[in-house]
């Protein structure tokens, strides 16, 4: 099943000033609501985990503003 906007926005809040995305819940002990979310991979670009799979910070942001998902 594809990723939400819905979803998204259940799990992870986004500040568009700083594109930084927190945590809303923990679905795990090692993310603490309130911690912000995801790793930088060795490209420099953040990468963030949701339901089990790893997807790009800056296509979320997409996602969580517009509710549809960029092309490619």
């Amino acid at each position: 099943m594809a990723l939400t906007a819905k979803r998204l926005r259940e799990l992870l809040s986004y500040d568009a000033m700083t594109g930084d995305f927190i945590r809303r819940v923990s679905l795990s002990p090692r993310t603490a609501i309130g911690s912000k979310a995801g790793c930088v991979d060795h490209k420099g670009y953040r990468q963030i985990r949701v339901d089990g799979k790893r997807y790009a910070a800056h296509r979320l942001a997409f996602l969580y503003q517009t509710g549809v998902w960029p092309g490619d």
